[in-house]
């Protein structure tokens, strides 16, 4: 892995040679629309993330009611206890 400074932050650039010779490659350059999800966005990525994530189901769904009710929380002990796995 080597750094590329003409890279933005959050983007990436993979290039390869396969045993064959051929080299493939790809790249990341994110934009606002990268990571801007919406709510909807944000749940739909967390449930394809799930099988990565070590806190378990019950634990996420936790966290997400903590996000989505983050106005009324008292503390931020749901939150912190939402993302420790």
């Amino acid at each position: 892995m080597l750094p590329d400074d003409r890279l933005p932050n959050l983007g990436a650039r993979v290039e390869l040679t396969t045993a064959q010779g051929q080299t493939l490659a790809g790249e990341l350059v994110p934009t606002a629309e990268t990571y801007g999800w919406d709510w909807d966005g944000v749940r739909a990525n967390l449930a394809r993330m799930e099988p990565e994530i070590a806190v378990g189901r019950a634990a996420l769904d936790r966290l997400e009611q903590a996000v989505a009710s983050i106005e009324e929380l008292e503390s931020v002990e749901p939150l912190v206890r939402g993302t420790v796995a």
